[in-house]
């Protein structure tokens, strides 16, 4: 029988019919992402990259180093041909480069700070403050070993919140009810209302 129905040659390891996806995940630094397998399909709870290795006799890509490249991307816009028929066959090997689309758009897009720049007739500078004040706030939490922390504060003003909000729907429940029920003076001992 060459169906093994992933008992690995009828060795039980305790893995029949689960089903393994790979997905990205950050990495403990958070300044990575990795792919990892997981033994859910919504990539929730981790399981052993051998797992990959074993099925596929590689190791999973990406499972050491990180998906993304730290390095720069050019925002030079590429020639599709090759420079052959630019300015009208005056071929000037670039010396007129073009921005790409996507660089533009990231800049047109992106806060600026423009303030020492004398090349630009009418400089943005709104992101002026942001970027001498609040900046190098979170550079310097960052270089001082800060990570943000859920913490019980906010745990506590939620419970706070929550409990409030249902003694005060009580409480408009309580009235709403109880206002229905009418006292008629007439009808009081002696009858009378002076």
């Amino acid at each position: 029988n060459n169906n093994n129905n992933n008992n690995n040659n009828g060795n039980n390891n305790n893995n029949n019919n689960v089903q393994y996806s790979v997905g990205p995940y950050c990495a403990d630094s958070g300044k990575s992402i990795k792919l990892g397998v997981f033994s859910d399909e919504t990539c929730q709870t981790k399981a052993s990259d051998e797992i990959f290795a074993s099925a596929y006799g590689i190791t999973l890509p990406y499972s050491e180093s990180t998906i993304i490249d730290g390095g720069c991307v050019s925002c030079k816009q590429q020639d599709d041909d090759n420079n052959n028929n630019n300015n009208n066959g005056n071929n000037n090997n670039g010396n007129n480069a073009e921005v790409s689309e996507s660089c533009e758009a990231l800049y047109m897009d992106s806060g600026k700070c423009e303030e020492n720049v004398s090349v630009i007739s009418y400089p943005n500078t709104q992101a002026c403050t942001y970027m001498h004040s609040v900046l190098p706030s979170f550079e310097q939490l960052e270089a001082n070993g800060y990570v943000h922390k859920s913490g019980k504060t906010a745990q506590v003003f939620a419970w706070i919140w929550f409990i409030a909000t249902c003694g005060l729907a009580y409480y408009i429940y309580d009235l709403t009810n109880n206002s229905s029920k009418t006292v008629e003076l007439s009808k009081q001992e002696g009858g009378n209302i002076a």
